[in-house]
């Protein structure tokens, strides 16, 4: 999916969304003017320089923070669950 349609849908989506991609769930609290916000469980993430750290905790990350396989979580998302809307 491009860049511009994923933008598109996160802009849509509301706090307690719930966001998956391959081996990892996480639920959504918000954006700010540049950032998306999620909270989860995390093992590892990449840090700024791509040093795999061991997090073992539940933190809150943008969709910038990068999996063990160096692709940001943004580039990674496969489905989104929208609890609030009415099917």
């Amino acid at each position: 999916m491009p860049t511009w349609r994923k933008k598109i849908i996160f802009n849509s989506m509301q706090a307690a969304d719930i966001l998956q991609l391959p081996g990892h769930t996480m639920i959504y609290l918000g954006k700010t003017a540049t950032h998306y916000y999620t909270i989860d469980a995390v093992s590892h993430i990449c840090n700024k320089d791509n040093v795999m750290l061991m997090i073992r905790s539940v933190a809150i990350n943008t969709f910038d923070t990068k999996r063990n396989n160096g692709k940001k979580w943004f580039d990674t998302i496969s489905k989104i669950i929208f609890p609030h809307k009415k099917k």
